[in-house]
């Protein structure tokens, strides 16, 4: 995000800044991951911090569940999609894309701009893997598993990691925020806690379009 020079005195950790003794230097987060700039749409980032959002909300006549304390970082859709306009619609019509969530490894971030994402997701799906070992035999293993609650994605099928930075540690979780093409995922149950699923066979049905950052400061 942009940070304008009259905000550091405000922030607990800019307000430290003394200009006029060294030089320094702000960075994105998202250089940390080694991510380029341009794979990003900043007019899409979004931090959902606003408690009197609505925590459950319909899009493509399905219930998803916002991400509350979540950054989005805007995924650039653009001139990769012929269809990405109405993947992102935002209205609430029976033809739109609904929403749901698929939680990461740390290591996965950096395939946004190395390799497509679509197969990529299908490659590291832990939940997937989770539910293959516990149904333990399955035809088809050609399938990504997507969920309608953030929370879910993130507390139980994403792995945190962690940054050192100075006198603390940042530890990281990355959640992918995606819309699926109507009519081409089927609805299950987690088999332990009863979670909703989406089970997605074609990769392509699948459009990221918001990688989701959230993050918890660690004293040392």
């Amino acid at each position: 995000t942009l940070v304008r020079r009259s905000d550091f005195r405000n922030d607990k950790v800019l307000r430290f800044i003394q200009s006029d003794r060294y030089q320094y230097e702000l960075k994105p987060i998202l250089s940390y991951f080694q991510l380029s700039s341009k794979d990003f749409n900043i007019n899409s980032n979004y931090y959902y911090s606003q408690t009197d959002l609505l925590k459950e909300y319909r899009c493509g006549n399905n219930s998803y569940y916002i991400p509350i304390g979540w950054y989005r970082h805007g995924i650039n859709l653009k001139n990769k999609y012929s269809d990405y306009i109405n993947s992102i619609d935002t209205d609430n019509i029976n033809n739109q894309w609904p929403i749901a969530f698929y939680g990461t490894h740390s290591l996965i971030g950096n395939n946004i701009n190395q390799q497509d994402l679509q197969s990529s997701l299908i490659n590291n799906d832990s939940i997937k893997n989770e539910y293959i070992h516990r149904i333990k035999s399955v035809d088809d293993k050609s399938f990504i598993y997507l969920t309608t609650d953030c929370s879910v994605a993130a507390d139980r099928y994403t792995t945190s990691f962690t940054i050192k930075n100075g006198d603390y540690n940042k530890r990281f979780k990355i959640v992918f925020q995606c819309r699926v093409r109507p009519n081409s995922f089927t609805i299950h149950t987690d088999l332990v806690d009863h979670d909703q699923l989406w089970k997605i066979n074609d990769p392509q049905a699948i459009r990221p379009y918001g990688l989701l950052l959230n993050t918890e400061t660690i004293l040392l």
